[in-house]
């Protein structure tokens, strides 16, 4: 087992007490918990009234567009 003391998770888990636990498949990055996004991961985007959250496709009346 290849593993050491740290004072931060990796960027793809997240922290909760003393424990590093891995982001959802949807998350790049994750905070508090495994769904609450930071970033998304490829092929995945944040919803506009929820940015924590991230879906592979728009739910009804939503539509993929550029923020820019």
């Amino acid at each position: 087992i290849n593993q050491v003391c740290a004072d931060k998770c990796p960027s793809n888990q997240f922290r909760l007490q003393d424990s590093c636990f891995n982001c959802e498949i949807q998350c790049e990055t994750c905070s508090n918990f495994a769904n609450s996004c930071d970033k998304c991961a490829f092929g995945y985007y944040p919803l506009s009234n929820r940015p924590k959250n991230c879906v592979k496709e728009c739910p009804t009346k939503y539509y993929l567009v550029d923020p820019g």
